[in-house]
């Protein structure tokens, strides 16, 4: 359960890295204990487009089973969490879970599996055997009346509270960038301050911390290139995508590796240190950590995590 994390940041830098797409494909994840993930940033109750089959992506939300059901049965418990996230999405969109749509001239169950509008295997022969099943269950939660709510709890005296000691300084967070400050700043021409001093820095511009023609000219160029929407505002979505490209590794900062682990945050540590790239963390991959970690004065666990990501994702930029 632990590495489902790990997981899906690999999924989502494949899809941003590799394909170079904005975020995640998929609008949500769920995974085999019965978890369900949001994928695409944009707010899990509104209409975000996703990128989950091609040509209908406007038309439909996409839901990722994770695991390879091709080969593998699916568990009950991510069958019902399917189940239950469609049945809550559809009914915020007031579309009933039944019956037949017409999308760019074909016509589709309203629940469907990739494979129905995309030459693919996906989900996987055992899981698409279970979509009727997945469409009846999302129609009876749709249907099912509410449960009563428990009745209040009698009023409890308040205790008294213990003093509280004061706050330690935070230890600065390997998590965090220069952008993070900024995420929640958004920017136009006309804005002021140094949020725009830092965008400017990074789009090398002369930075004056005045946002105007020119800084919102570079914005739109940087817009384009990335394949966004070209509007010239700078908001959460262009602030990410700065941050992913000054800092490679961002993504992975929170997964914790060491000698056993696998999987694609090895292959990238790897990568990086001009290993084999076997996605096995084994001896001569803790060597090369702990080499890292003494040129860079951190203890020499050979344990990836936090400061390690930052150390290792400098070593890209020599």
């Amino acid at each position: 359960a632990s590495q489902v994390p790990a997981m899906i940041r690999g999924i989502y830098a494949y899809h941003v890295q590799a394909q170079g797409w904005s975020d995640i494909g998929y609008n949500f994840l769920v995974d085999r204990f019965g978890r369900t993930w949001e994928g695409r940033f944009g707010g899990i109750g509104r209409a975000v487009v996703g990128a989950q089959t091609a040509n209908y992506n406007g038309v439909s939300t996409g839901v990722s089973a994770i695991g390879n059901f091709e080969v593998a049965a699916v568990p009950s418990a991510t069958t019902a969490a399917v189940k239950r996230i469609l049945a809550w999405k559809l009914a915020v969109s007031r579309v009933p879970a039944t019956g037949t749509v017409v999308a760019n001239g074909k016509s589709f169950q309203r629940i469907s599996g990739h494979r129905d509008g995309f030459q693919t295997s996906c989900p996987g022969r055992y899981l698409y055997a279970k979509v009727p099943e997945i469409r009846a269950g999302a129609a009876y939660l749709m249907q099912a009346p509410a449960p009563r709510p428990a009745p209040a709890p009698a009023p409890r005296p308040a205790p008294t509270p213990a003093p509280t000691p004061a706050p330690k300084a935070p230890s600065p967070s390997a998590a965090a960038t220069r952008y993070t400050p900024y995420k929640g700043v958004g920017l136009r021409q006309g804005s002021r301050g140094t949020p725009v001093v830092v965008l400017q820095r990074t789009l090398k511009l002369s930075a004056d911390g005045a946002f105007g023609p020119k800084t919102r000219a570079a914005v739109v160029a940087f817009q384009t290139r990335q394949r966004m929407v070209a509007n010239g505002v700078v908001g959460r979505t262009v602030w990410d995508r700065l941050e992913r490209l000054d800092y490679p590794l961002i993504a992975y900062r929170r997964v914790v590796l060491r000698q056993g682990s696998r999987g694609v945050p090895v292959v990238v540590v790897q990568r990086v240190m001009r290993l084999t790239a076997d996605g096995s963390f084994g001896p001569k991959t803790g060597s090369a950590v702990r080499a890292v970690q003494a040129r860079t004065g951190i203890a020499q666990t050979g344990v990836v995590s936090g400061w390690t990501w930052v150390a290792i994702e400098n070593q890209m930029r020599r």
